[in-house]
């Protein structure tokens, strides 16, 4: 706040009082004026000619009794009590009182010698004429008592209340005038900051006749209105950096050099298990991670950067990207550190999948190419020149070969499906009716093993979506029912609508999967009995390929499976 309220009415009143004392003291000083002008004035005058007379007559010494006694206003006692010196010696005197005498001749010290001059004194007025006598000079010293001039002092003190109050009057008037055009509008304006500091930007001043309070009020509104624009600019970036903070899928923590946090975004809290408030306490006491500590310790020792990829378990294993960051006015002289923490589990997990996809898949790919190398080189050692031998031989080549080119082909599919590569081809068609028509190519495999293969469905359901890709996914999952599934078995398909999605499952009575294996078959190359897998000639990558075929459709697949009874795949895909 620029002006303190109490304080500013405090000053007024100050001022008021000073101009009342001053008015006052002016009205006494033209009051004493007067007085001096209307009596003291015309007494030394008359003085003056009382003592002109005197040195007209030639008074001295010897003669001032014969002298005074034809003077006029020496004879009369009731007007003035009179005294006349030479060199502090009195020659002659008429004061009643002794005292009262000797008081004048005391305070003849304070008048100048040379001229005539008056004082009040002892309740009356003293008046000092010096005379030029053929012996020497005298000093004649007339006394006045106040009672004398009642009348017009009286009258003084009337001029003078009046002046007094005139002057109040005029004070007051001028106060009145100050608080209406000075102190009001510095009040406005300080009501005015005053509301600035609490962020209310309502004031507008208005212009009144004092230049120097108009540019003072101009500029807080010019002032104002700044404010107002920076604190919306400022409350836009402050939201702009919680939506950051809030979205970024990046950690961050910003730790004073005294240890304590100063910011922590959402993400940071979930990676480091934090689910209270964290603001102004010890990191120390927030983090869990022994070994981030000692990053964040070893950052505030040193002054360094650091980064790092570690291993948090809370509450389950993490592997983090930790990269912390000092800053401050000079590398000597850090004020806070940035931690910054990036989760790197899932592509540590794309990096082991990756690893473990290539080894699967030189695994899968070395099988069919050492037999056809294999039979090949036997061929050349002579297999050829036994016709039955030969013959055998060059079938397994083609059967390897078309293995190969499978496993190829599913490699190539798989990568289309994952990238999304090719855009679906959407278009109206009839599910039941789709999958009917696509079960008759299993017939053949499935009469191998005596297998029926039925499909349940109430009612026809329409779907508009890519018909290729629903095809390849009932595909893949009734070759896999065909194949895990033992002799007189069945095999069966359910298609219903649910309001605005479509609901398919595919049963067999198969061999079943384990529990432990169940969330791993949609993995590539995953299998659970790798033996009966080759021989059926399967290549890993079925069941991967449904689960994104179903993910790029917006769908969900689930399986229900028990070793020896059989499994059931769900999917559930949108009517559009």
């Amino acid at each position: 706040m620029i002006f303190n309220q109490r304080s500013h009415q405090r000053n007024s009143r100050i001022i008021l009082i000073v101009c009342i004392v001053i008015g006052i003291s002016i009205s006494g000083y033209f009051v004493r004026q007067l007085i001096h002008r209307s009596i003291l004035q015309p007494l030394e005058t008359r003085a003056e000619i009382q003592a002109e007379f005197l040195e007209d007559v030639g008074m001295n010494a010897k003669n001032f009794s014969e002298v005074e006694l034809n003077i006029e206003p020496f004879k009369r006692p009731d007007s003035a009590e009179s005294v006349v010196l030479k060199d502090g010696e009195v020659i002659w005197d008429d004061f009643a009182e002794r005292t009262r005498l000797q008081t004048v001749r005391q305070q003849l010290k304070d008048f100048p010698k040379d001229k005539v001059s008056s004082k009040v004194y002892l309740n009356g007025y003293v008046v000092y004429t010096p005379i030029e006598a053929n012996d020497g000079t005298y000093q004649l010293v007339k006394y006045y008592k106040k009672s004398l001039f009642q009348d017009q002092l009286d009258d003084f003190y009337l001029w003078m209340a009046v002046i007094i109050f005139l002057i109040l009057l005029l004070i007051y008037l001028v106060y009145r005038y100050m608080i209406n055009f000075v102190t009001k509008p510095i009040e406005a304006i300080n009501l005015a900051v005053e509301h600035i500091e609490d962020d209310q930007y309502q004031f507008e001043y208005i212009r009144g006749n004092l230049p120097v309070i108009d540019n003072l009020g101009t500029n807080i509104s010019t002032l104002k209105q700044e404010l107002k624009t920076k604190r919306g600019d400022l409350n836009a970036s402050e939201q702009r950096l919680s939506l950051l903070m809030g979205h970024l899928n990046l950690g961050v923590v910003l730790i004073s050099n005294s240890g304590k946090i100063e910011l922590i975004n959402s993400e940071a809290m979930q990676l480091l298990n934090i689910d209270i408030h964290t603001t102004q306490r010890s990191f120390q006491a927030v983090i869990k991670s022994y070994v981030l500590v000692d990053m964040i310790n070893e950052a505030l020792k040193t002054h360094q950067p650091l980064s790092n990829h570690i291993e948090l378990y809370i509450p389950t294993s993490k592997f983090i990207d930790v990269n912390i960051i000092p800053f401050g006015k000079s590398p000597d002289e850090i004020e806070s550190i940035l931690v910054l923490l990036y989760d790197i589990t899932q592509v540590r997990r794309l990096e082991t999948v990756r690893t473990e996809f290539v080894a699967n898949a030189s695994h899968e790919l070395r099988t069919p190419v050492t037999a056809i190398k294999g039979f090949a080189e036997t061929l050349l050692d002579g297999a050829l020149k036994q016709p039955e031998l030969a013959e055998k031989f060059i079938t397994i080549i083609a059967n390897e070969s078309n293995r190969l080119e499978t496993i190829i082909s599913d490699i190539l599919e798989l990568s289309r499906v994952e990238k999304k590569s090719e855009p679906m081809v959407v278009k109206p068609f009839e599910v039941v009716e789709t999958v009917n028509n696509l079960i008759q190519f299993f017939y053949k495999q499935a009469d191998k093993k005596h297998i029926s293969i039925s499909v349940d469905a109430e009612r026809p359901v329409m779907m508009k979506a890519d018909q290729h890709r629903i095809e390849q996914i009932f595909t893949n999952l009734i070759d896999n029912a065909i194949n895990y599934s033992d002799v007189d078995s069945e095999v069966k398909i359910n298609i219903e609508q649910v309001n605005n999605s479509v609901h398919f499952s595919v049963s067999d009575k198969g061999i079943g999967i384990p529990k432990a294996d169940q969330e791993r078959i949609f993995e590539r190359f995953y299998r659970v009995d790798k033996g009966r897998s080759r021989n059926s000639g399967g290549t890993g990558l079925g069941l991967s390929i449904v689960r994104n075929l179903i993910m790029n459709m917006n769908g969900t697949i689930h399986v229900e499976s028990e070793v020896g009874i059989g499994t059931t795949f769900h999917i559930k895909l949108p009517l559009e």
